[in-house]
């Protein structure tokens, strides 16, 4: 349950626009509004609180007409044509507005978080910035400037003006439940949790607060503690689709498939209109090999959220895993059309490329989703593997080395990478170093037969027979056979993408 999602964000700014954002009056004090103006800008306030943009807008033209030097009118007809979905305008009467009223918090407020939702973070947080400066401390101001400097590659800026918030906020469940979702939804778990529990603690056995706290457990894949907490809320929560939600994924990691499809399954009958639980329902297809069922799931989703990335890039991932790989590169590149740097996407057509023998560009699209995602042990992984594979000179085998290398400094713990590592000094006649980095692999991921097959070479190499012999009776255990290197890449990046 995202409970301070965008479209909420815009709706506390206008809930403070009809009052103030910081609970006084916002706009210079000019006098009371007369005459016709005036009598305009009353009707447009009742118009907006009564959700009847359109006539608002009419009534607001009339008033900046009547006295073109009304900040609030032009403030207002922000408001109006943000919701009439004209955000290009709604940021123009706003910025008119604060020519006329520089300090107005309301102003500056719904610009930044206009500005925000438009991408633009780093000028929407000088705008929140002012906004915070002007008056009295406000959650909503807290959590959105918090929010601009996260999307504006800004964490540590964020973590500090967390940290040093109000005390009378800090003691607020309302701000620690809006700024646990704000890290939540910008990847920051643990801190997530902090402010969750904080939340928790000040209003138990909210399911508002708790439905988001085990979802954060659930993304450090704590399945006790995320259970642990949901059962405090079964009995107030227990016919929502988020609690179904929760409960499915739960069941993911639990490894029970029939529980979890139940589950998705009672979360879309509860919300069918909901795209992100129809989302969540094709990639659990997906991950139990229902490529067919997943798309048509996924088609339906695609209705509802035209414009959402996410939809066109899981539709390519069923391709991809169903060896259609010209059809999957035509939805990644819908999905790059609506979000152009979207890493996942990049990779994922980088790998779709490649299966097409499309090296030139599979190494462009893997290097960009590297460049965008450094700290993603996969990319590093896969772009090594794809270099192994289309090897043009000793130069590049050195890179894929590096990258792979890379790779395992960033997740130690990544068996695939041990392996390609393993792989690669086998290839080098490294043999003891090859068998480390096998050895390694196998330890890490007992069911890998083709990590088995290349520690049997190198076990025979090192001339431990006996050991070669157990190695390569595990491979045969697993029917498996040796690929290609273009195959193995392949298979592997099926595999990722199937599990994700």
């Amino acid at each position: 349950m995202k409970v301070l999602t965008p479209a909420v964000l815009l709706m506390l700014g206008l809930s403070a626009c009809l009052t103030t954002a910081a609970g006084s009056q916002s706009f210079p004090q000019q006098g009371a509004p007369r005459g016709a103006s005036a009598d305009s800008l009353r009707a447009a306030i009742q118009f907006i609180q009564q959700e009847r943009y359109k006539e608002a807008e009419g009534k607001l033209l009339e008033a900046v007409k009547l006295d073109p030097s009304s900040a609030q009118a032009y403030f207002y007809l922000g408001v109006a044509t943000q919701k009439l979905g004209r955000p290009a305008e709604a940021e123009g009467y706003f910025r008119r507005s604060l020519e006329l009223g520089p300090r107005s918090v309301n102003t500056l407020y719904n610009l930044g978080v206009l500005l925000l939702e438009e991408g633009k973070a780093g000028e929407a947080a000088g705008y929140l910035e002012k906004a915070n400066r002007a008056g009295p401390p406000s959650p909503d101001i807290y959590v959105s400037l918090i929010r601009a400097y996260l999307e504006s590659k800004q964490q540590d800026r964020a973590l500090e003006l967390a940290a040093t918030v109000d005390g009378k906020l800090r003691d607020s469940a309302a701000y620690q439940l809006a700024l646990g979702q704000c890290f939540l939804d910008h990847g920051l778990t643990e801190q997530a949790i902090g402010s969750l529990k904080a939340a928790d603690r000040l209003m138990p056995k909210q399911p508002e607060i708790v439905l988001p706290l085990a979802a954060a457990y659930l993304q450090q894949n704590d399945a006790s503690r995320a259970e642990a907490v949901l059962a405090t809320v079964s009995q107030a929560a227990g016919s929502t689709a988020e609690y179904h939600r929760l409960r499915a994924a739960i069941d993911i990691l639990a490894g029970n498939k029939a529980d979890a499809l139940a589950e998705i399954s009672r979360a879309v009958e509860l919300a069918p209109d909901n795209p992100s639980y129809l989302l969540t329902q094709a990639r659990y297809e997906q991950k139990y090999g229902e490529q067919q069922k997943a798309v048509a799931i996924l088609e339906k989703a695609e209705q509802l959220a035209p414009s959402s990335p996410e939809i066109p890039y899981s539709i390519a991932v069923s391709y991809f895993v169903a060896d259609d790989f010209a059809i999957a590169a035509q939805y990644l590149k819908r999905s790059l059309a609506l979000q152009p740097e979207n890493d996942r996407a990049i990779f994922l057509l980088g790998l779709t490329e490649f299966s097409q023998s499309q090296s030139a560009a599979a190494d462009q699209h893997l290097r960009r989703a590297v460049e965008l995602q450094p700290g993603n042990p996969y990319y590093h992984c896969f772009l090594g593997m794809m270099l192994i594979s289309t090897e043009k000179n000793t130069g590049q085998y050195v890179e894929a080395q590096k990258e792979i290398e890379r790779s395992i400094q960033l997740r130690p713990s990544y068996a695939l990478a041990h392996y390609q590592l393993g792989r690669l000094l086998v290839r080098e006649n490294d043999y003891a170093a090859a068998r480390r980095e096998l050895e390694k692999a196998v330890t890490l991921q007992a069911a890998f037969p083709e990590a088995y097959f290349q520690l049997a070479h190198a076990y025979t190499r090192l001339g431990e027979k006996e050991k070669a012999k157990a190695a390569l009776a595990e491979f045969q255990k697993y029917h498996a056979e040796e690929y290609s290197e273009r195959q193995e890449v392949l298979k592997q990046a099926q595999k990722a993408v199937q599990g994700q």
